[in-house]
């Protein structure tokens, strides 16, 4: 995690080529290295953020090394970010994350009661 402040990240991006009205639209929640400011942005560079979200409880983050992996167990949330990106966005994150061997990509639920897609570690 980096110690950097949110102002320290750049601007936020309140326009992008996704947008609500675009049906390959999906919400993407994420937490560590593509995180604004953090090694592997650049894959959401173009994606809109719609802002920093918690998850709803029952996760937790593991230190993995290099990268953080969220697991669906324990009594925490993870504090992330969320944001709308397209398909093409998302299966490149997919490739990044190794979907479906390393991570998988699930709905998971926010704080807020929404849900969005995201990545869990495999730690089976």
């Amino acid at each position: 995690m980096s110690s950097r402040r949110a102002a320290d990240r750049g601007p936020v991006r309140r326009r992008s080529p996704v947008g609500p009205d675009r049906e390959d639209a999906l919400r993407l929640f994420v937490y560590g290295t593509l995180k604004r400011g953090e090694s592997n942005h650049h894959y959401l560079q173009n994606s809109l953020f719609l802002g920093a979200a918690p998850t709803g409880g029952g996760s937790d983050l593991l230190d993995v090394g290099d990268f953080p992996g969220m697991v669906r167990r324990g009594r925490g949330c993870v504090q992330g970010e969320l944001f709308e990106v397209s398909r093409e966005v998302l299966a490149a994150v997919d490739e990044l994350e190794d979907h479906p061997n390393t991570y998988w990509r699930t709905e998971v639920q926010l704080a807020d009661r929404s849900r969005a897609a995201s990545y869990l570690l495999i730690d089976e």
